[in-house]
């Protein structure tokens, strides 16, 4: 009962960033250079799975939760020739930057990998 009532009071679990919203990519932005500040190396020197970590950590800082923001921009759908729609899927990309798609399954789970797949194809 105690675990139940302190799930439901941790609203930034599954709290997505407003998508298209420049707003809250501020926010991520402003999260991320804190963050950053806390690693040795730059993201882009890291491994796939410390880029995740990394990434998951700039959106807590933020207030949002990684991979429901991803799940959720999936179901809406990106826009393209939307800037911040780029912005927030380039950051959402971060982890897989560099990555053969056959290896993606080893980095996402089922749902995020979807997700990415049809973000990727939106931005075709």
């Amino acid at each position: 009962m105690v675990l139940f009532g302190l799930l439901a009071c941790d609203n930034t679990s599954q709290k997505v960033v407003p998508i298209g919203d420049h707003g809250g990519l501020e926010q991520l932005a402003a999260a991320y250079r804190k963050v950053l500040q806390e690693y040795p190396v730059a993201p882009a020197s890291m491994q796939p799975e410390g880029k995740k970590k990394f990434v998951e950590r700039v959106f807590a800082a933020a207030g949002y939760q990684y991979s429901a923001t991803l799940k959720a921009f999936a179901r809406q759908g990106i826009d393209g020739t939307n800037q911040d729609h780029r912005d927030l899927a380039d950051l959402l990309f971060l982890p897989h930057k560099g990555m053969a798609d056959a290896e993606l399954p080893r980095l996402y789970t089922a749902d995020e990998l979807a997700a990415v797949r049809s973000l990727q194809a939106g931005l075709r």
